[in-house]
């Protein structure tokens, strides 16, 4: 047989039957709308964080609290701490304290 001659032999041929349909359909409205509990998800910020010179010695009572009180890190022991000696302070140093707090933070 030639190269340019058609194959009369027509049972290797793929014949089409009926129009296949998938198991399930999607609307336009279905694939594009959002679920809002979906959306919601914990949406908490990480705060920036910032190195704090401190002597060694202070680095250690720091680290002696922390295993002491069983905290996972400085900040957390540095914020209790902070958290007490406000206690003790003032209504008019507690004012001043956040004042102070509120122009130190517009700096950076």
């Amino acid at each position: 047989m030639s190269l340019l001659q058609k194959d009369q032999n027509t049972s290797n041929l793929i014949e089409r039957k009926d129009d296949i349909k998938p198991n399930s359909t999607f609307s336009r409205n279905s694939l594009f709308s959002t679920d809002e509990t979906k959306i919601k998800k914990n949406t908490v910020q990480k705060e920036k964080q910032t190195t704090l010179r401190v002597s060694e010695a202070v680095s250690l009572d720091i680290k002696s609290l922390m295993l002491l009180t069983d905290t996972n890190n400085a900040n957390e022991m540095l914020s209790i701490l902070l958290e007490h000696y406000q206690t003790d302070l003032s209504i008019d140093e507690i004012a001043e304290f956040k004042q102070i707090k509120k122009i130190l933070g517009k700096n950076k």
